[in-house]
């Protein structure tokens, strides 16, 4: 089913299906772990043309695995964007983004509520690049359209944010930003498809830690990237197979693809068990106030929110 359109497939089967096919040599149809630094060639103009990208094929895990390859594939299906790059972290996808597409003079509009590793890099490393970043509450997008300067080249948010939950709105900060030459970098780490499609909602790049809910088993440190052909490829050449130097390894990258097989059946189950409790704790005449997107606040309930 390699060849299938995933536009028009359900989300099922994107997860099982989508970036893989049988092993070309064995058959095999799980996709094997490429569990090598090089390749071969058969001729030494082979080598120089996959070198120079002038045709398809791997030349060094750096750069390039049939495994990784796969993951990236599926990957950019669930998510709806054109292409994809697998990184050894979430911090290695988000560090590679900044890296990719920034340089010396640049502004950020940032969330104010960040990972602890995504506000290290926003606090420190960015400033040491001489990047600019102004915090805002992205939860109301005209705070983002306040802090937007000529030199504004990423506006970066988490939603549901870490460790607050709390929500922005993708599209009206997308339309806020129309015009301007600015990317929307979204970290969708906490609201995973099916839940939430920030590319189809205005966003030009999502990140993830595959580490939390994508691989869902927690035996695997891994991010990814996704956005446009131009963007990924930039972000691939100018930082993960240069400067950063952060792809997975073949196997963390298979073990993502196995673990991604049962995301339409996690999804759903962590959504019930999560409201579940959060229904509970807002019962409790202890519990002042409780942070979940999924509750609607209620009248005879003075503990929600």
């Amino acid at each position: 089913m390699h060849n299938s359109d995933w536009n028009k497939t359900g989300f099922g089967t994107k997860v099982v299906h989508a970036g893989q096919h049988f092993d070309p040599e064995t058959g095999a149809l799980a996709t094997p772990i490429y569990q090598t630094s090089t390749f071969c060639f058969d001729t030494v103009e082979e080598g120089v043309a996959k070198f120079a990208k002038e045709v398809p094929g791997f030349v060094y895990t750096r750069g390039g695995n049939p495994t990784t390859r796969a993951l990236e594939l599926k990957v950019a299906a669930i998510e709806g964007g054109e292409d994809c790059v697998a990184t050894a972290s979430g911090m290695g996808a988000i560090g590679s983004v900044m890296v990719g597409l920034l340089k010396t003079g640049d502004h950020i509009v940032s969330g104010n509520t960040l990972y602890g590793g995504t506000s290290v890099v926003m606090h420190t490393n960015m400033k040491q690049f001489g990047i600019d970043v102004t915090f805002v509450d992205v939860s109301d997008p005209q705070n983002v359209a306040n802090a937007l300067r000529e030199n504004t080249k990423i506006v970066y948010f988490e939603t549901p944010d870490n460790p607050m939950l709390k929500l922005a709105d993708i599209a009206a900060i997308a339309e806020v930003c129309k015009g301007k030459g600015v990317k929307i970098v979204v970290d969708n780490t906490f609201a995973p498809p099916p839940i939430q499609y920030p590319l189809a909602l205005g966003a030009d790049i999502v990140v993830h830690s595959v580490t939390k809910y994508l691989n869902g088993h927690g035996d695997v440190v891994g991010g990814v990237v996704i956005g446009s052909a131009d963007d990924i490829k930039l972000i691939r050449g100018n930082a993960v197979t240069k400067l950063n130097g952060t792809p997975p390894s073949p196997f963390n990258a298979y073990m993502v693809l196995r673990g991604l097989k049962t995301l339409h059946l996690r999804i759903p189950r962590h959504c019930e068990s999560a409201l579940k409790v959060a229904r509970y704790l807002e019962s409790q005449k202890y519990v002042k106030w409780v942070s979940y997107p999924g509750l609607i606040p209620s009248t005879s309930s003075p503990n929600a929110r």
